[in-house]
Formats: structure tokens, sequence, C-alpha cells
């Protein structure tokens, strides 16, 4: 290249940037603020899709759990088998050694009674029901 082509080269460039007027630069602070309050509400729009998410989980999972029957109360069901009676307190054995129940005494009320091995049992503090023998 000669000094001419470059001279034309330049005028050229010259011509192209003065015909417009010079494009105005973004500034900073205003790209970071509009940046900041894009950030800000994409944090709050999850946050409120992700809260709303797990409310419906619980209600999903706390419904089925509950079941159909959610309102009723679960009846007691009672046992299969009965416990084996324990002996009943006695008096002293008559003289054939046979060991009789005491009158009167069908849950017991001393503080500790016989049974008939001899053993000391704890008595049962709770009051005796009609019918109950």
């Amino acid at each position: 290249m000669d000094e001419r082509d470059d001279d034309a080269l330049h005028a050229a460039f010259q011509e192209l940037l003065g015909s417009r007027p010079e494009p105005p630069l973004p500034s900073v602070v205003d790209a970071a603020v509009t940046g900041g309050r894009r950030i800000r509400r994409r944090r709050v729009v999850l946050a409120a899709a992700s809260t709303l998410a797990v409310v419906a989980c619980t209600v999903a999972v706390a419904t089925t759990l509950s079941g159909p029957d959610a309102g009723h109360s679960p009846r007691p069901v009672a046992p299969a088998a009965t416990p084996p009676a324990r002996p009943g307190p006695t008096t002293a054995a008559p003289e054939d050694g046979r060991a009789q129940p005491a009158e009167g005494t069908a849950t017991g009320g001393g503080a500790a009674q016989q049974d008939s091995t001899g053993g000391a049992e704890p008595a049962h503090t709770g009051a005796q029901r009609s019918g109950d023998g």
C-alpha cells in the first residue's frame, strides 16, 4: 500500500463516521440495576412456586394417609384370648389339706394375701364390680 491508498482509506472512514452520530454507551450502573431486578424477580417466582409445590405435596400426603374414614375414630378390638385366671385368696387349710377360697373377697382387699403355694401376692386396689364372681 502506498500513501495515496492510505489517504483514500482514511477519508472513507472519516466520511462514514461523520455521517451518523456516535451511539450512546450503556451505563454500567443501569445494566447492574436491571440485572439485579431480574435476578430478584426470578428468586421470588421460584420461591413462590416451590412453596406451592411443598404445600400441594403436604396436602396430598395428609389426605392419602388419613384415608376415607378420617372422621371416624377407631373402635377398640376385644382381646383374642382372655388371660389365665389368677388363684383367688384362700383361708387356712382344713384337715383334709385342700385350700378353700375366702368368702366375700373375690377381688381381694388386704395388703398382701397368701396364695395356694404359700407365697405372698399383692392385693388389688380396684373396686369390686357387682356381678363379678
